[in-house]
C-alpha cells in the first residue's frame, strides 16, 4: 500500500501564499512609456559581486548581480546560495519601486519543487524589507517534501524583466525578504554585501550569562511587624552594608 505523503508545516506555509489573502492586493503599475533620459544614472547603487560567505554556516542567501539594462528594458537573474545542497525549500519576496520601473515577466524559473512564481506585484502593507524606497513585491516559493531541494549549493532561480518608467524616480534597486525558509538556517544573514538586499536578520539568540557583582548599600527604614517561625538553612555569602533603622516588634 502506498503511504500518504507527509505534509510539513513548512510546505503548508508556502502553499498558503497562493491564496489571495496571503498574496495581498495586486499593485497597480504605472503607465509604461519610453524613458526620455535613459542615461540618467541610478541614485541607488547596486553591488555586482556575490555575497561573502567565508564566515557563515547554515545559511540561505537570495541575491542578484544588478539589473542589466538594454535601453529601457532590463533583466536580472535572481540567484540562490547555501552551504547545503539539499534542504526543504525557500519562499521569498522581491521588493522594488513601481514608480521607477514596471515588472514585465518572469522567465527561466527553477522548476524543481516549484510552488509559486511571480505573476503580478503586490502592494506593500508591511515594510518587510525595511526599506521605504520600495513599495511593491513579487512572491516566489519552492518546497520539497523529501528535503532535497534544490540539489545544488548554487542556483539561478529565475530571471525578472523590468521596464523603466518615464519621469519615474530612477530607483532600480531590488531587495529580498523571507516568506519562509528551512528551519535552523539563516535567510540573508549580514554578509556586508549590498547584493543581498537591505533586510537584515537578527540571529542573536544568546543567553544572558552576566554576573551581578553589585553591593547592597541601601538603608532599611521599614518596620518589621511579622513573626518568623521558619528555619533558615541557607548560606549567606553576600556583603550587607546597609543600615537597619527599623523597629523590630515581631
Amino acid at each position: 500500500m502506498i503511504k500518504p505523503m507527509k505534509i510539513t508545516n513548512f510546505l503548508i506555509t508556502l502553499l498558503c501564499i497562493t491564496l489571495v489573502g496571503c498574496l495581498g492586493d495586486k499593485a497597480p503599475e504605472a503607465p509604461s512609456t519610453p524613458n526620455p533620459n535613459p542615461d540618467n544614472p541610478d541614485p541607488v547603487s547596486c553591488s555586482n559581486e556575490a555575497p561573502n560567505v567565508s564566515n557563515l554556516v547554515n545559511y540561505q542567501i537570495i541575491y542578484d548581480e544588478c539589473i542589466q539594462w538594454d535601453g529601457d528594458t532590463g533583466s536580472v537573474d535572481v540567484k540562490y546560495q547555501s552551504d547545503k545542497s539539499e534542504l526543504t525549500g525557500i519562499g521569498f519576496r522581491v521588493h522594488y519601486d513601481n514608480l521607477s520601473m514596471k515588472f514585465l515577466s518572469a522567465s527561466d524559473v527553477f522548476s524543481k519543487d516549484l510552488i509559486y512564481s511571480p505573476e503580478t506585484s503586490v502592494n506593500e502593507t508591511e515594510d518587510f524589507d525595511q526599506d521605504s524606497s520600495t513599495n511593491v513585491y513579487l512572491n516566489s516559493a519552492w518546497a520539497s517534501v523529501n528535503g532535497n531541494w534544490p540539489g545544488t549549493e548554487n542556483a539561478t532561480l529565475l530571471t525578472l524583466t523590468f521596464e523603466k518608467l518615464v519621469n519615474g524616480d530612477n530607483n532600480y534597486h531590488i531587495n529580498y525578504s523571507a516568506i519562509s525558509n528551512t528551519t535552523g538556517y539563516q535567510f540573508n544573514p549580514n554578509t556586508n554585501d549590498d547584493a543581498v538586499g537591505s533586510a537584515g536578520i537578527d540571529t542573536d539568540a544568546g543567553a544572558d550569562t552576566g554576573t551581578n557583582t553589585g553591593t547592597d548599600t541601601g538603608t532599611d527604614t521599614g518596620t518589621d511587624t511579622g513573626t518568623d517561625t521558619g528555619t533558615d538553612t541557607g548560606t549567606d555569602t553576600g556583603s550587607d552594608t546597609g543600615t537597619d533603622t527599623g523597629a523590630d516588634t515581631g
